[in-house]
């Protein structure tokens, strides 16, 4: 079986569905369906059971799996980049991950993991090198303690086979649940449809910058590894192009064929853990044998406006 916690969720749910379409039904979700949206996202896959977390926990503890377990995807996880409960942050992006990395370890099965651009906070380089990595806020702590956690752990054994995810702006169906940290595309959208105009940070004239990849691409790249590559690595899971959220607004008011755009000063509790820009660079993806394109933003921004229409 593989295991995928937070399999109700945004790109646990598009994993599933898309491991589905090619024949593979056999998951255990890890899961607590406690928004309406997540039961939506389940509607459409197929798996044989789902359990809450705290059930997952106790499961780890005896290491009680009937089936022989081929894979665990670890994507769920608080994603709250405002969220100052450093206790909760720890036990949640921390704690939890040793548990199931440590469960994969005793299983010898392959281990990947939804790791965070954040980690990078407003360093300029964005490849996969601790120098690199300077996080501005307690969710991006957390997200590179696990990281760095995982590096002491491939270190020290050299036959695991653990994968870090750093994903960028992801986007695309089945992300409404996460609310306000659903993707600028999502929210824009929804701004627009209501209020007929899309606010804007005023540094958005100049600085906001973001690498978006579209859901499809993730996962191409989450079953590619999965299926493909037999190491363990950290990898940036981004398109290696940023797009300015100007632009991104413009275009989402040009297909939708009204709207305008408003700008606001960001707000003071934002300023010092706001990530302005962000790039992934795929250089070590591209080296390890992924050869696929990623869609144009245009089209999937397209594509995903239809969807949600």
């Amino acid at each position: 079986m593989i295991i995928v916690t937070g399999g109700a969720g945004f790109i646990g749910s598009n994993l599933i569905y898309q491991y589905n379409l090619r024949g593979y039904n056999n998951f255990l979700i890890v899961d607590n369906l406690n928004k309406k949206f997540k039961r939506d996202n389940l509607k459409k896959l197929k798996f044989f059971k789902i359990i809450s977390k705290n059930k997952f926990r106790e499961k780890i503890k005896k290491n009680n799996f009937k089936n022989k377990i081929r894979a665990i995807y670890h994507l769920g996880a608080n994603t709250n980049t405002t969220n100052k409960d450093k206790r909760f942050l720890i036990d949640n992006n921390f704690k939890y991950s040793v548990e199931i990395l440590n469960l994969a370890l005793k299983n010898k099965c392959k281990f990947l993991y939804a790791s965070s651009m954040s980690v990078y906070g407003r360093s300029k380089n964005f490849l996969e090198d601790p120098k690199n990595e300077k996080p501005i806020n307690y969710y991006s702590k957390s997200k590179l303690l696990f990281d760095t956690y995982v590096r002491k752990t491939i270190s020290l054994n050299d036959k695991c086979r653990i994968i870090g995810l750093r994903f960028f702006n992801v986007f695309g169906s089945g992300e409404r649940h996460k609310k306000k940290m659903a993707s600028s595309i999502f929210q824009f959208y929804q701004e627009n449809k209501k209020h007929k105009s899309i606010t804007l940070f005023k540094h958005s004239k100049k600085k906001i910058s973001r690498d978006f990849i579209y859901i499809d691409d993730c996962i191409k790249i989450c079953i590619w590894l999965e299926k493909k590559y037999n190491k363990s690595i950290i990898l940036n899971v981004g398109s290696g192009v940023s797009t300015t959220y100007i632009e991104i607004a413009q275009q989402i008011i040009n297909i939708m064929k009204f709207g305008n755009l408003k700008f606001i000063e960001i707000p003071n509790y934002l300023k010092k853990q706001y990530q302005f820009y962000s790039k992934a660079n795929i250089k070590n993806l591209r080296q390890i044998g992924y050869k696929y394109k990623f869609t144009n933003i245009r089209i999937a921004i397209k594509e995903y406006i239809k969807k949600l229409k």
